[in-house]
């Protein structure tokens, strides 16, 4: 009967920490889908400055104006989607030792 008891409590213990886990990684997932589409935004501000001055018949000068401060943000937003992505990977797997369980399955 003991036996049956830690079985049990072990279980719930395991879909608690994993429900608590879903919920975070949710979160994070939201802030990098957030950051995701100021990225997708700042592509767009970049290519409708080229196709501007593009037809125009100017040359487009990336190291001053809009186009450059797009291209800072752009490096800084791939940045930071990296590196929420990492912190997120070492966070779930922290977070499962913790409980003293295994880590689950990276699912995509």
């Amino acid at each position: 009967m003991n036996d049956v008891l830690t079985t049990i409590l072990k279980g719930l213990r395991l879909l608690w920490a994993q429900t608590h886990w879903t919920l975070i990684a949710w979160m994070r997932q939201r802030e990098i889908a957030g950051l995701r589409k100021r990225l997708h935004e700042e592509y767009l501000q970049v290519g409708k400055t080229a196709h501007t001055t593009w037809k125009a018949g100017s040359s487009l000068d990336l190291s001053s104006g809009e186009v450059a401060l797009a291209l800072r943000q752009v490096d800084f937003l791939l940045d930071e989607i990296r590196h929420l992505e990492d912190a997120l990977a070492e966070e779930k797997q922290r977070f499962f030792q913790e409980k003293g369980l295994n880590v689950p399955p990276q699912s995509e």
